[in-house]
């Protein structure tokens, strides 16, 4: 697909673009876990240069996540899996969950940025 393989590219270019490609490519064939991974990795990629903004990291983990459920015989699982789990990616969405659904949408942003909240 062309969306996918000028992804690639963008991704190996370190280019910020590369996120819209791979969600063309995602779009037009939703059910190819080989688009998972590196539209994940383009998400923490950004999510790195980017850690006030809490959505690129959900949208990373999302993608770790249908990588790992829809290609588990994958030789790249392993990697996706660590890069998901010692990245902090999934570590700060499920801290931004669980303050999210407990109603606290403020210490939700605080947790995804790195700042440590504690209760009065």
């Amino acid at each position: 697909d062309r969306h996918y393989r000028a992804g690639i590219e963008l991704v190996e270019l370190g280019d910020g673009g590369a996120r819209d490609e791979f969600e063309e490519a995602v779009a037009t064939a939703p059910m190819d876990p080989r688009l998972y991974l590196p539209l994940a990795r383009a998400f923490r990629g950004q999510a790195e240069l980017q850690p006030s903004n809490p959505h690129l990291f959900i949208r990373a983990a999302e993608y770790y996540r249908k990588f790992l459920v829809l290609a588990p015989d994958d030789p790249r699982v392993p990697d996706a899996r660590r890069e998901l789990e010692d990245g902090g990616v999934g570590e700060r969405v499920s801290l931004f969950e669980e303050v999210a659904h407990a109603g606290d949408a403020v210490a939700a942003v605080l947790l995804v940025r790195g700042v440590e909240v504690h209760e009065a």
